[in-house]
């Protein structure tokens, strides 16, 4: 194996363990935990390419931990907005992270107009694969029940303003 290669397996194990110790809703400590690993394993790293790996899949981490916690959307965005300022690794990231912001924003209808651009840009990616792709195949009805459902809140929430 690679030097690189066993970094990348030492970089996982520490995440997995570190998540593993995760306090379930204490954004703060696993804010705290994820930034102190992310500085000790870019001390290690050699290539640019590494070190924004590493960076990205700390956001990604604390990202999730927002959206699956539920957390207010102004500090939501912030995280989101670092994410996205490091790129995604892959399309299937990508997508993983629309869906889950459409699963948040039923909850935080704040984030709906941001969920809803994602999701249809990246279901207008999908469509681009050929129909009976796996991926597609398993995707594409998932976004289109989230927009769906996004879509009726926002119509639900205009028709209780417009009663008001």
């Amino acid at each position: 194996m690679t030097p690189q290669g066993r970094r990348s397996r030492l970089a996982a194990h520490h995440f997995a363990t570190l998540l593993s110790d995760a306090r379930h809703g204490d954004l703060r400590w696993l804010r705290t935990a994820l930034r102190r690993l992310e500085k000790d394993l870019l001390a290690c790293c050699h290539g640019m390419r590494e070190r924004t790996e590493i960076r990205r899949r700390v956001a990604e981490h604390i990202v999730g931990g927002h959206l699956s916690c539920a957390a207010p959307w102004p500090a939501t965005r912030r995280a989101l907005r670092r994410l996205d300022a490091l790129g995604y690794s892959n399309v299937d990231r990508r997508v993983h992270f629309a869906i889950v912001l459409g699963r948040y924003a039923l909850k935080r209808p704040a984030a709906s107009r941001t969920a809803e651009a994602r999701l249809r840009l990246e279901l207008h990616r999908i469509k681009a694969l050929p129909r009976r792709s796996p991926f597609r195949q398993a995707y594409e009805p998932m976004m289109n029940d989230l927009l769906d459902s996004l879509s009726s809140q926002a119509r639900s929430v205009q028709h209780v303003h417009r009663e008001a």
